[in-house]
């Protein structure tokens, strides 16, 4: 029995270690891929052009939250608004709740802004340049795809 007991404790300090050797080198290892991705997907839903520069992930800042810090941000409109950056920040840093990345909502606990530039304008028309979410047009389809069936 004790030695069975001496072999589990030592297969979940193996875990233990493994779950967090993964933790610490899957950001590290898959660096680009995972920043691509990311401005790909933001990119893609966003009326504007985003880039950063360096970021890192740690949980050492605010243990047991995860710390995300991004450095050099810029959000840049499209058009009408093109050649003006909607903002420009020195480092924008997001604390989460580890837990709740296993759930459907994500918690931020803190959003932090260092040296922090925002251009806002509203054309005569009434656009802003922050309003810069894409449309979804998923719901339009879903609403028209329904009143098809409806008739």
């Amino acid at each position: 029995m004790r030695k069975l007991l001496k072999w589990l404790l030592i297969a979940v300090i193996a875990l233990v270690v493994l779950v967090l050797a993964a933790a610490i080198l899957v950001p590290i290892l898959f660096k680009d891929r995972i920043e691509q991705a990311v401005k790909d997907e933001v990119n893609a839903n966003l009326n504007a052009q985003v880039d950063w520069g360096d970021w890192d992930i740690t949980l050492l800042k605010s243990f047991p939250d995860l710390t995300v810090e991004v450095s050099d941000v810029a959000v840049c409109n499209r058009a009408p608004f093109e050649g003006i950056c909607l903002a420009r920040i020195g480092t924008f840093t997001a604390t989460i709740d580890i837990k709740s990345l296993w759930r459907d909502q994500v918690e931020v606990l803190r959003v932090g802004l260092v040296r922090p530039n925002i251009h806002v304008k509203v054309l005569e028309d009434g656009r802003a340049n922050w309003d810069i979410a894409l449309a979804d047009t998923s719901a339009v389809e879903e609403t028209s795809a329904s009143a098809d069936t409806a008739s």
